[in-house]
């Protein structure tokens, strides 16, 4: 599976607590070849979701805070396929494809992809502890 392309509406928000909330609905579009096939995954996400990249405060120093600017759209579109409960690889992939978007340095994007594929190996294995 390979990503070709994401848009997405503008991303309004603000921060709340520890999350961001939207102040307006986002839709987007993800673009991927799967099997032979482009196909195309619609989204939509209401005002007021709320999202956060999950960074572990002691890897603050590495990867940088979850309320980061440059985290906002990824985890955005990440949390909202995890909740829909898209498959994982679909997922975890768009959700470096916007990580690489955003320029981030490709150790951080390695180190926050590889992170999300982990967590979700082992949700697999713990179904009903999460």
């Amino acid at each position: 599976m390979e990503i070709l392309g994401i848009k997405h509406s503008e991303v309004q928000s603000e921060i709340k607590g520890v999350r961001h909330q939207l102040k307006q609905p986002v839709q987007y579009v993800i673009v991927y070849f799967d099997q032979g096939i482009t196909k195309y995954y619609v989204g939509s996400i209401k005002k007021d979701y709320r999202f956060s990249a999950s960074i572990p405060w002691g890897f603050y120093w590495v990867v940088g805070h979850p309320l980061d600017d440059e985290f906002r759209v990824p985890s955005l579109i990440h949390d909202d396929l995890c909740d829909k409960d898209v498959d994982g690889y679909l997922r975890d992939r768009a959700f470096r494809f916007l990580l690489r978007k955003e320029g981030l340095d490709k150790r951080i994007v390695r180190i926050m992809y590889k992170a999300v594929v982990q967590f979700r190996k082992a949700k697999t294995k713990v179904k009903g502890w999460f």
